[in-house]
């Protein structure tokens, strides 16, 4: 899909939380919209929400149950937010915790 070199997608991990970490994020999207990115998703495992940067300079939080969606690089597609959560949530989790 040539169409997904439009869109980013930042899965936080346990270090990209607080001051330091939001300036550095914040940094990272302007670099992907500058470059010619048309959305930037930041995904927040911690909140469970999914926050769509768009390069017209709007934002949206998609929270759990929302249909997050790609526009304008993906018409028409939508994703239910509580399943994205589920399964990275769990592709997150520590191996040695089952042990």
């Amino acid at each position: 899909m040539p169409e997904l070199r439009n869109s980013a997608v930042e899965i936080r991990s346990p270090e990209e939380y607080g001051p330091v970490a939001e300036k550095a994020l914040a940094a990272k999207r302007a670099e992907y919209l500058e470059a010619g990115t048309l959305v930037v998703w930041d995904v927040d495992l911690e909140a469970e929400t999914i926050t769509s940067y768009r390069a017209d300079g709007s934002s949206r939080v998609y929270v759990a149950g929302d249909h997050a969606d790609a526009e304008p690089v993906l018409q028409g597609w939508r994703w239910t937010w509580w399943r994205c959560w589920v399964s990275l949530r769990f592709a997150t989790i520590p191996v040695d915790k089952y042990r």
